[in-house]
């Protein structure tokens, strides 16, 4: 029994798979996350207005008294 040679521990290889797939899982959830993050950070600012109003429908162009009988 002293001559049996000691047999080496079962390396097994799916672990590592299962490692790589918790680690792509966290890498993309990091770049998910900070596109969400900058998403909800764009639609918390406030939008830029208009800082002249449209003008009055009488100052359109065409739209005068006459328009009616522009074609006439």
């Amino acid at each position: 029994m002293a001559n049996d040679p000691v047999a080496a521990p079962r390396r097994y290889r799916w672990p590592w798979f299962v490692w790589g797939a918790f680690l792509l899982g966290c890498v993309l959830a990091y770049f998910w996350m900070r596109a969400e993050v900058n998403r909800i950070r764009q639609l918390r600012q406030p939008q830029p207005t208009n800082v002249a109003p449209p003008p009055p429908t009488s100052q359109l162009p065409g739209a005068g008294p006459d328009f009616a009988n522009k074609w006439d």
